[in-house]
């Protein structure tokens, strides 16, 4: 008995084959010889993911195009960007397989093992401060701070302040961590240009952003820590002080009286009478001025001691009359005074003058003041 094979041409060519056995004249048997189709591997590069799968996870070949099922694998901070298909050794078809969203192809007639190797892309951070102005008013004990917070990374950041307009004035509370705390320095002088600005670097995928924050001073306002008071006063020919000195808290009292200007000094007056003394708060560079404000201050007059010459006079035939003197207790300064003369019961004027014998009453008014200043 004799038997023939026809063997494929290729270890991939496959097929159902007939073997013939030939018998004694007038007789045959057929027998089929049926070859199995090759297997082919998949293998999954999650390239440094996790979680990456084909199934099933081998082919075979075939006359027909066949679709298989992917798993897309996960990376922390990264982004899934697809399979590349490769040949992972160098017996393989001249078409490849290729990847879809979640669907391996398989075309007809292909053959070979396989190597999927994920691609990833790495997830930007999102920083973002809460505020990014920061609104303060001068002598500011609070609202000092902002909150910075990071997203959409891997979830483990660093961060580092990397510029400011003033060495010193930022603090941070962590340098890592998904929200930490900025701080802006109490104590800073009013000014509208503090910045800072905080870069956060993911330190899976080395991603960075950056962000600025603002910090505004303003002015706070300035006040009357005690108010100046109005001095008790008596004219004595010399100027006085007209108040006792107030003091300010962010600046400094300035005083004048009436249209005049504003100073530092602590005005004054000489004549008896009321002066209007108004006065603010200067603010200084971290403050405002106060609103004006005044009060009353009076000079009181001086009381005087009249003093009479002689009043007791004989008769001469002329005007008589005693002259009135007053001691002011100024020096260089005296008085003129107008007298007017009247008779008593049983005496006359002569003119309007005391000549005859009687008796008189004089008063003495006084009219002028001469000083030597």
């Amino acid at each position: 008995v004799s038997v023939s094979v026809t063997l494929p041409k290729t270890m991939y060519d496959y097929n159902d084959y007939s073997i013939r056995t030939t018998l004694p004249t007038g007789l045959s048997v057929s027998h089929t010889l049926k070859t199995a189709a090759p297997t082919f591997n998949i293998t999954i590069n999650n390239n440094n993911g996790s979680g990456g799968a084909a199934s099933p996870s081998s082919y075979e070949l075939s006359a027909s195009n066949q679709t298989l099922t992917t798993t897309n694998p996960t990376r922390t901070g990264y982004a899934f960007k697809g399979w590349t298909v490769s040949w992972t050794d160098s017996t393989h078809s001249s078409i490849i397989p290729t990847s879809s969203g979640t669907t391996l192809t398989i075309p007809a007639n292909c053959y070979g093992n396989i190597t999927l190797t994920a691609n990833w892309s790495a997830n930007s951070v999102n920083i973002s401060a809460n505020p990014a102005k920061l609104s303060l008013v001068y002598g500011y004990s609070s609202g000092n701070t902002s909150t910075i917070t990071t997203s959409n990374g891997s979830g483990s950041y660093s961060y580092a302040i990397i510029s400011t307009s003033k060495t010193g004035n930022w603090s941070l509370s962590a340098t890592s961590g998904t929200s930490i705390t900025l701080t802006f320095a109490k104590g800073q002088n009013v000014a509208s240009n503090y910045t800072v600005t905080i870069r956060v670097t993911d330190t899976v995928n080395s991603t960075t952003a950056d962000v600025t924050v603002t910090a505004v001073v303003t002015k706070a306002n300035s006040s009357i820590a005690t108010k100046p008071t109005a001095k008790s006063l008596t004219y004595n020919g010399t100027p006085q002080a007209l108040v006792n000195a107030g003091s300010a808290s962010g600046g400094t009292i300035q005083y004048k009286v009436g249209t005049g200007s504003y100073s530092t000094n602590i005005p004054t007056g000489i004549d008896a009478g009321s002066y209007t003394v108004y006065y603010y708060v200067k603010g200084d560079g971290n403050h405002n001025d106060t609103a004006e404000a005044n009060l009353t201050v009076k000079i009181n007059q001086k009381s005087l001691t009249l003093n009479w010459s002689n009043t007791s006079f004989t008769y001469n035939g002329s005007e008589q009359k005693p002259s009135a003197t007053v001691d002011t207790g100024i020096t260089g300064q005296s008085i003129t005074f107008n007298y007017n003369v009247t008779a008593k019961s049983g005496s006359s004027l002569s003119n309007g003058k005391s000549v005859n014998v009687g008796s008189y009453t004089i008063t003495a008014a006084g009219v002028a003041r001469s000083e030597e200043r």
